[in-house]
């Protein structure tokens, strides 16, 4: 039992470090565009 609970832990705490990295990447790649969206904007005004 306690053997299963360990590879349940295990699996929960890799999924939640794949979910931080997309949410990190998907955050990151959000900025970037807007920060090129911005400077382009900034520049046609």
């Amino acid at each position: 039992m306690s053997e299963l609970m360990l590879d349940v832990a295990m699996a929960a705490l890799f999924g939640l470090k794949v979910y931080l990295f997309f949410l990190n990447w998907g955050t990151f790649s959000f900025v970037q565009h807007f920060d090129e969206d911005f400077h382009a904007n900034f520049f046609i005004l």
